[in-house]
């Protein structure tokens, strides 16, 4: 544990020596973190194939849709749009 603290005091102080004994083994570590965590995740791509579309994207489509078809029907009515009650309710 000595050790250490030495080596970091003469860093802050700015040993030369101490400089290059402590960046070797930091560069050697973030060099190993590099090449297997970061750049792998970077070459990943989803797998070929259909894709499966999540339950979020299928609920919203539903509501759209069933959306359409309100509005829709609404415009083919034959009276007031949005008057309430059945259509062949009649006067």
């Amino acid at each position: 544990m000595y050790y250490v603290y030495d080596l970091t005091l003469r860093v802050l102080e700015g040993d030369i020596e101490a400089i290059v004994t402590v960046s070797i083994p930091l560069g050697l570590l973030l060099w190993w973190i590099f090449h297997v965590f970061i750049f792998p995740a970077r070459q990943w791509k989803p797998p070929s194939g259909p894709k499966e579309r999540t339950y979020f994207y299928r609920k919203r489509e539903e509501t759209e849709e069933e959306g359409w078809a309100r509005g829709s029907s609404r415009r083919n009515q034959g009276g007031e749009a949005g008057a309430g009650g059945p259509p062949d309710a009649g006067s």
